[in-house]
């Protein structure tokens, strides 16, 4: 299966809060976040322009850029974000996945993220240039 990418605009942030309460989410607009609540903790991932909008934080992490895998991914697909991973891994880049029902976005530190891109596109993985707006 051939992998395809897309570099989404902005920077991000994955932010800890103490109570979701607080959080305004219609201020993100349609800017892609994800929310995760466990047992241990609430944490937040958005733009990081939207960063200010959340009171409260406990641990903010900055400066991650965004790949979403391009269409919709089967959960019976195997092996996808390791092959990511891996390619990634051997150049000493670590990255932070979130999946959604569809597919997967995977984040790289903005530093890295050049990088990054050039070695996935060296294992055949194609990266298509930035999108405008991602609706989740």
């Amino acid at each position: 299966m051939k992998l395809n990418m897309k570099l989404l605009p902005g920077t991000y942030s994955v932010i800890q809060v103490k109570d979701i309460s607080k959080i305004n989410f219609e201020k993100f607009g349609e800017s892609f976040f994800n929310l995760c609540i466990t047992e241990d903790e609430i944490s937040v991932l958005l733009n990081q322009e939207y960063s200010g909008f959340i009171d409260e934080k406990i641990n903010e992490e900055t400066g991650f850029k965004c790949l979403k895998i391009e269409g919709v991914l089967d959960f019976g697909e195997i092996g996808i974000i390791a092959k990511i991973s891996n390619i990634l891994a051997k150049e000493e880049i670590s990255i932070f996945v979130v999946s959604t029902y569809n597919t997967d976005y995977v984040l790289v530190k903005d530093n890295k993220i050049a990088h990054a891109v050039h070695v996935l596109k060296e294992n055949q993985i194609n990266i298509s240039e930035i999108s405008t707006q991602v609706l989740c």
